[in-house]
C-alpha cells in the first residue's frame, strides 16, 4: 500500500493474467479488490485461466477497486472428419436421359457440411474438374461415353475445416438405339478462315465443346446425332449461326 502524501491511500494493482480463475480471485480478496464481472471467452489458453483484466498489473488505484476479469474457455473445437452416411452407386443411363447423383454426409461435431462435386474422363484424382456443389448433381448425358464423378465432402466448423473425397462414381452414357444423325449446313461468319471453332448445344447443354473444324464453301458441316424433339445450337467463331428445334426421331 502506497501514500501519495494525502489521507488517500493506494494500492498496486497485482498481475493477474496467467493465473488460474481460483487464485487469481483469492489474490484480488487478500489484496483488498472487489470482484468485478468474469467473462469467460474462447482462447489459445488453458481452461479457467485468466487472460484479460480490467485493470492493468502496477497501476495504483484505492483500495477496493473492482476488477473485471476474461478467463479461457480453452481454445475453439476443431472440425472432425465428416462420415459419408450414403452417396449414389455407379451406373448406366441412356443418352439424353435424366439422371443425377447425391449424397448424404454428417458432421460428428455438428459443424457445417458442404458438398463440390468433381468429373475426370481418366479415373484419375489428377484430372478433376469441378462441375456443381450441393447434395445433389445432375448428370450430363448428351454425350456417351464414360465419365467419373466424385464428390468433395467438406465439414466446417468455427475457424477450421476437414474434407475428404467419395469413392469414384462411374456413369456409363450409352447411345440410344434408335437415333437419327442430322448433318447440318451452319452458315459462317463473316471474314471467317479455313477452319473455324463450333460450339455444338442441345437444349442448352453441350453436346460438342468447343471443335476447330474445317470450312466448306461457305458453310461449316456439323453432324449432331440424336433422338426425340431437341432444341440445337451451333456457335460458330464465337457467334451463334444455328438455332432450330429438330426431330430425331427415326
Amino acid at each position: 500500500m502506497v501514500s501519495t502524501g494525502s489521507e488517500v491511500w493506494h494500492v498496486k494493482t497485482p498481475k493477474l493474467t496467467g493465473m488460474s480463475i481460483t487464485d487469481a480471485l483469492s489474490l484480488m480478496d487478500k489484496n483488498g479488490f472487489q470482484q468485478g464481472e468474469v467473462k469467460y471467452v474462447v482462447n489459445d489458453a488453458d481452461r479457467d485461466t485468466v487472460v484479460k483484466q480490467s485493470v492493468p498489473a502496477n497501476d495504483l488505484v484505492r483500495p477496493g477497486t473492482q476488477i473485471d476479469l476474461e478467463v479461457s474457455l480453452g481454445p475453439a473445437p476443431k472440425a472432425q472428419t465428416p462420415v459419408i452416411d450414403r452417396v449414389s452407386q455407379s451406373m448406366t443411363v441412356q443418352q439424353f436421359a435424366d439422371a443425377y447423383l447425391s449424397i448424404q454426409a454428417s458432421a460428428p461435431d455438428g459443424g457445417t457440411i458442404s458438398y463440390e462435386w468433381f468429373v475426370s474422363e481418366t479415373d484419375s484424382p489428377a484430372d478433376l474438374k469441378p462441375v456443381g456443389a450441393g447434395a445433389e448433381l445432375e448428370i450430363d448425358t448428351a454425350n456417351a461415353g464414360t465419365l467419373n464423378y466424385c464428390c468433395k465432402v467438406t465439414n466446417t466448423l468455427n475457424d477450421s475445416a476437414v474434407s475428404i473425397y467419395s469413392d469414384m462414381i462411374a456413369v456409363v452414357v450409352e447411345p440410344n438405339a434408335e437415333m437419327l444423325t442430322i448433318a447440318l449446313n451452319v452458315p459462317l461468319p463473316e471474314e471467317s478462315g479455313d477452319y473455324v471453332e463450333v460450339i455444338v448445344k442441345l437444349d442448352s447443354q453441350e453436346y460438342m465443346p468447343p471443335t476447330l473444324m474445317e470450312r466448306y464453301g461457305e458453310v461449316v458441316i456439323v453432324n449432331v446425332t440424336a433422338s426425340g424433339l431437341h432444341h440445337v445450337e451451333v456457335i460458330v467463331d464465337g457467334k451463334l449461326m444455328f438455332f432450330e428445334q429438330l426431330n430425331f426421331d427415326v
